[in-house]
């Protein structure tokens, strides 16, 4: 059997999606329709059912634990009774909230978790004003929520010590020709600044709040893929979100026109949080070194391809980053 690794992500998709359905009767839904709702990182069917429609994430790249997967659903949980509009979990027929199986080609055990599909558009790529201070205002709910919460016995978080979450940084062997020397730069930078938040006690944050993670419905947003949550800080989750929205449809004057409203809804700046504006650029930038890092290590031959470009021109946006202190994707 060809190994998952080497098939085209279209062959990916068809040899997921009977096991998909497979998941779905085991989660108690009778599907009318089963359709690919992302094929990335992980892998998540739309399962439409009669009455509702959920979203079922197969872990196909991510390599959490089932203590990691066990802080993830009570979290999820929690937040269906807060103020936070967020993706609800589903338990399974067995009473069980993750479902773990061996799927052939795969490397490894698959593990699998279902929500309810949350309504809405994605997040606008060019958001306005009021989207991103509302963008703010939830990320400040979320911390709101985790400050001081314990974890259940059987569950487990990371702890964000190291940008590159404890990995070496390996590009070389993958083709990259950038200059390796400004990314490393930015990863001890990074790491520096987050020793100095590590004097403050660690909570649990989303750690992947970006577009495709945001639904928006009129001016609501709604939180999903809960799946990078760990022990970090907020400081860490608001780089992750600006990281993002500098990217996906960048300004040159992004930072300056429309990230204040940002802070505004968060309720602090990272000055309040005893680092300066240049540390949080830091982080920013950090988060491009730890995508190229894991994007080459990812069961996806097309994302490996698209890696090596986006490497090269991450070495370059580190070097400007370096010489500015400020991590500018349109420099």
């Amino acid at each position: 059997m060809t190994p998952f690794a080497e098939l085209t992500p279209r062959a990916q998709v068809a040899l997921l999606r009977p096991y998909a359905e497979e998941f779905a009767a085991e989660y108690g839904l009778n599907p009318t329709k089963v359709s690919l709702a992302n094929h990335g990182f992980n892998t998540t069917f739309r399962i439409d059912t009669a009455n509702k429609s959920y979203a079922l994430r197969m872990n196909i790249n991510s390599v959490r634990s089932i203590e990691n997967l066990r802080a993830e659903i009570f979290w999820t949980s929690r937040l269906a009774n807060s103020p936070v509009h967020a993706a609800k979990p589903v338990k399974a027929k067995n009473g069980d909230w993750i479902l773990i199986r061996t799927i052939p080609s795969l490397p490894r055990e698959t593990a699998v978790a279902v929500y309810e599909w949350l309504p809405g558009r994605k997040f606008p790529g060019i958001p306005s004003r009021n989207t991103m201070k509302e963008l703010g205002r939830v990320t400040r709910l979320l911390h709101e929520n985790t400050e001081g919460l314990t974890l259940p016995d059987d569950a487990t978080l990371p702890l964000f010590e190291d940008v590159l979450l404890g990995k070496p940084l390996e590009l070389r062997e993958h083709g990259f020709t950038g200059d390796l020397g400004v990314m490393q730069a930015v990863v001890d930078e990074a790491n520096d600044v987050v020793k100095v938040l590590g004097k403050k006690p660690a909570q649990i944050i989303h750690y992947d709040l970006h577009r495709y993670n945001i639904m928006k419905e009129g001016s609501t947003l709604h939180v999903l893929d809960f799946d990078d949550c760990l022990l970090g800080w907020p400081m860490v989750d608001a780089s992750v979100s600006m990281y993002y929205a500098r990217t996906f449809k960048p300004s040159a004057s992004f930072r300056i026109t429309k990230e204040p409203a940002y802070w505004q809804g968060f309720g602090s700046h990272p000055t309040d949080h005893g680092i300066s504006e240049r540390d949080f650029e830091a982080l920013v930038a950090s988060r491009r070194v730890m995508l190229c890092n894991e994007l080459f290590q990812m069961m996806n031959a097309d994302y490996r391809k698209k890696v090596v470009v986006y490497a090269n021109k991450g070495a370059e946006l580190m070097a400007s980053f370096l010489r500015t202190g400020v991590y500018d994707p349109t420099a």
